[in-house]
């Protein structure tokens, strides 16, 4: 197959890749912020939604294939042993907070209605979403680290 370039004598590619997976998921975040202000309907919004993150997983899947064995492995590692920690970690505030408001040490009326379900649910996917990444980025440094 002589002449045929495949992605990985392209280290190029991973750098557009990730570029485009970058600008579209500010162009998602914007697009969120503002339909809060405006009429944009949940039909558009789903769809604006789906759009995005097929895109972001095609530039996923090319800087996947850009990437060397060693590069793999170094991802994979960390996502397992770094996310599990991370989302293990996540567990405890949540259990605290239950076990507090269960005994009346804090009131969650704060968390009522429509903002506040929306404050509580943003909160409660945040902290695991924080952690899982805290956790990977840890796990990736000390995978490089050793292989030095």
């Amino acid at each position: 197959m002589m002449g045929k370039k495949t992605m990985t004598h392209n280290p190029r590619m991973k750098w557009i890749a990730l570029g485009i997976a970058f600008v579209v998921g500010l162009l998602m975040g914007a697009f969120i912020h503002r339909a809060g202000d405006s009429e944009v309907s949940q039909q558009q919004m789903f769809i604006f939604i789906v759009v995005a993150f097929a895109v972001i997983i095609g530039a996923s899947v090319v800087w996947w294939r850009s990437l060397d064995e060693l590069a793999r492995e170094a991802h994979k590692s960390a996502w397992f042993w770094g996310g599990s920690v991370g989302l293990g970690l996540a567990a405890i505030p949540m259990v605290i907070i239950t076990q507090m408001a269960a005994r009346g040490a804090i009131e969650l009326d704060q968390f009522s209605g429509t903002a506040g379900f929306l404050l509580g649910f943003s909160g409660g996917a945040g902290v695991p979403i924080l952690t899982t990444l805290a956790g990977y980025f840890i796990a990736w440094g000390i995978f490089w680290w050793q292989k030095r």
